[in-house]
């Protein structure tokens, strides 16, 4: 229960056991001992004085509760926040007096805040074998077991506390959240009702509640209940915070981003909610905000993913520090499954396993359904576990039609998952998300797959020691750039992205003028999302638009407040706010087929466009962009490079500006290259999909090889 004692030198090990023998702390005494023998097996002296001790510890054991002095002592002690000290002191005096349910409560109860779960366990079920009617002991060994994700002990627990004490309002509130944890969204719900049932005022049980109705569409009734959790404690940055997420996945953002300035301003150092805030700031092309919001801040602490970070900066180790401190955050192991061994022959098939929460019309799946489609079953045995909302749109469809092995995981813990991975025999375990929205990076963690592999959805690195691998190619991970990720890199020998060949292109007989266009102007576009604009490359647009008289620039429309403050910007960089035409989002195909209405497509710099760019040079229409840095910022290029048309690929923001308006002058240069575009399509590899999968499955093979061989995970380059 304790942690391991480190020992360097047996000789002086031993005096430290001998001291705290005779101090009478016989209890550290025989683990110094045991941790001796560990490490210097032969050591007699140990050995001889671990039994001596070990007969002491036996003889003095009595019956009777501990003296109340030292249990009000190490009560004390508590409550001045010396938790490691009631921890050491508390062994000790039960290894003595066992039988100290006071005791034996708060050694548990340190266990916990300390973050040593499993201990905590234990120690509370030896609590409850002294006192089996305290609620309270319940409520809290719910807590340990919830800590460590064995949902189901945790409920029972909770509900014994309930059984012992039905007015126990926190024990309810505490069940709603671990069934909640189960994805039993409707019975969490029923439990905090209880909660506010026998304590009205419980506003985290109303907050709780607002999430667990959030999540069964029961959209006026969740806002109700977070609305009357802040009435009862306005003063909460953390109420806010979760009020201010509910409004943002209502699409309220001008009230989300209202609730996250309280929560700030409660709790300045409250990172993550100020991260929040800056991208929604940045989403709405509020950049002066932005500048104000990130300050002096580093957002380093580990609460703040780094993915909202790709589009405010090109430093791919900065992105690595922020991915290291995060991923611990999110990787925490509890009971972890055995470790793999080495097999004893190479598999007849490769068993594959697709974990994401986007198996559904997604921008992953426009660019990974035909791969599913195409993976050879002869050689490779593919599964897919899915653990975001359940979809019966047509590229799930697909999907289900494609993969025999489907799996919906979104009820079981990350542990669970990884263990029904295990049940069904993966060699190479692929994570499609990364640090993006509704991951659920914990589960790799516990190793579903004795091969770990990071593709497509996260542009950089996890800095996770569980992730063996990543995949890309020389554009977007050069050589140089390694030491910024820890995985080891798979380098395709195209682009790392995969693309279905079979995309649709509706017959759009649209108008530019039903677009919102005007018939003879030059169009240049950009439907990246809004949050990948940035003050650089929105002054050379704008510049464009002044060079080019006749020009509008074509933007997605991606909310409100970023149309109005595009246009203001543009306003004050001297543009008329009118030649920033938005569209709206519409189905694939159809989005597709607009895109003839475009000359030229502008690129952003931090984060590219990623699948934006392939659908727009599907579509056949050339992408300007500029090679940065970071993974995110150098996607295009490879696009490009493996399309066969690296011309449109600028050094710097010089040269791109240079290029863009070279380009829109001279209309037949741009024509020839549109044809280009289009030709080259049909003979890429870019667009050559089952290319493609058998270059992803070499990778897989390749990285898989090296685990059977007993060799440790290394840099490959996939040559097909």
């Amino acid at each position: 229960m304790s942690e391991p004692i480190e020992v360097r030198s047996a000789s002086s090990a031993v005096r430290r056991a001998e001291q705290a023998e005779k101090t009478g702390m016989l209890l550290q005494a025989e683990r110094i001992c045991r941790s001796i023998l560990d490490r210097f097996p032969a050591n007699q002296r140990a050995a001889e004085m671990a039994v001596r001790i070990s007969a002491l510890r036996r003889q003095r054991r009595s019956d009777a509760p501990a003296p109340a002095f030292q249990v009000s002592n190490l009560i004390e002690i508590f409550n001045r926040g010396q938790v490691d000290e009631v921890i050491a002191q508390a062994e000790e005096i039960l290894d003595r007096f066992p039988n100290t349910f006071l005791l034996a409560k708060l050694l548990a109860t340190a266990l916990l805040i300390t973050g040593k779960n499993e201990a905590s366990v234990e120690r509370f079920r030896a609590a409850a074998s002294l006192n089996p009617t305290d609620p309270t002991l319940y409520n809290d060994l719910g807590l340990a077991f919830r800590a460590i994700s064995r949902h189901d002990d945790a409920a029972s627990s909770f509900r014994r506390a309930i059984e012992l004490d039905p007015g126990f309002s926190q024990a309810h509130n505490n069940l709603g959240r671990c069934l909640q944890d189960m994805g039993e969204n409707v019975a969490a719900a029923a439990a905090f009702r209880s909660a506010i049932a026998v304590d009205p005022v419980n506003a985290e049980a109303y907050v709780n509640l607002g999430n667990a109705l959030r999540a069964t569409n029961m959209v006026e009734e969740a806002f109700a209940a977070f609305e009357r959790g802040l009435e009862l404690k306005p003063d909460s940055a953390e109420f806010h915070f979760v009020y201010g997420n509910a409004l943002l996945e209502s699409e309220r953002h001008s009230e989300g981003r209202a609730a996250f300035s309280r929560a700030i301003a409660i709790k300045p150092e409250f990172d993550l909610a100020r991260a929040r805030l800056l991208a929604e700031h940045a989403g709405a092309c509020d950049w002066s905000k932005v500048d104000q919001l990130r300050g002096g801040t580093d957002f380093v602490d580990g609460t703040v993913s780094p993915f909202l970070f790709l589009a405010l900066d090109d430093d791919p180790e900065f992105h690595r520090a922020l991915a290291e401190k995060f991923g611990l955050s999110q990787a925490v192991v509890h009971d972890p499954l055995p470790d793999y061994v080495r097999p004893a022959s190479f598999p007849n098939k490769i068993s594959v396993g697709y974990f994401s929460s986007d198996f559904h019309d997604h921008a992953t799946m426009h660019l990974m359904a035909r791969m599913f489609e195409l993976h050879d079953p002869e050689k490779f045995d593919i599964h897919v576990f899915s653990y975001g909302r359940d979809s019966d749109d047509a590229f799930r469809r697909r999907l289900l039609r494609a993969v025999p092995n489907f799996h919906e995981v979104s009820a079981l813990s990350d542990r669970a998952i990884a263990a029904k991975a295990r049940e069904m025999g993966l060699h190479v375990a692929v994570d499609l998300k990364g640090y993006t929205r509704a991951t659920r990076t914990g589960l790799f963690a516990y190793r579903p797959a004795p091969v770990q592999i990071a593709y497509i959805g996260y542009p950089g690195t996890s800095a996770a020691s569980f992730i063996d691998y990543a995949i890309a190619d020389r554009i977007v991970i050069p050589h140089e750039e390694n030491k910024n990720y820890s995985e080891k890199i798979i380098r395709l020998p195209d682009s790392y992205q995969v693309n279905d060949d079979t995309r649709g292109i509706e017959e759009d007989s649209s108008s530019r003028a039903e677009e919102g266009l005007p018939e003879e102007a030059f169009v240049f576009c950009c439907f990246n999302n809004t949050l990948k604009i940035q003050p650089r490359e929105f002054s050379i647009w704008m510049r464009l638009l002044i060079a080019v008289p006749d020009a509008v620039l074509w933007l997605l429309a991606s909310n409100d407040e970023a149309r109005s403050n595009l246009r203001r910007e543009a306003e004050r960089l001297g543009v008329d706010p009118a030649r920033l035409v938005f569209a709206e989002r519409r189905p694939l195909a159809r989005h597709l087929a607009r895109h003839r209405h475009a000359d030229l497509f502008l690129d952003t710099f931090n984060y590219n466009a990623h699948t934006t760019a392939s659908d727009a040079l599907w579509a056949g229409l050339p992408v300007l962009t500029k090679t940065g840095r970071s993974f995110a910022a150098r996607v295009s290029a490879s696009l490009l490079h493996a399309l066969g048309v690296p011309e449109l690929v600028a050094a710097d923001e010089e040269h791109y500006e240079r290029l863009a308006l070279n380009l829109a002058s001279d209309r037949t240069r741009l024509q020839a290259l549109k044809t280009k575009v289009q030709e080259l399509r049909a003979s890429s590899p870019l667009f050559d999909s089952l290319r493609s999968t058998r270059t992803l499955e070499a990778a897989y093979r390749a990285a898989y090889e090296r685990f059977a061989r007993g060799l440790p995970p290394d840099h490959i380059d996939v040559r097909i």
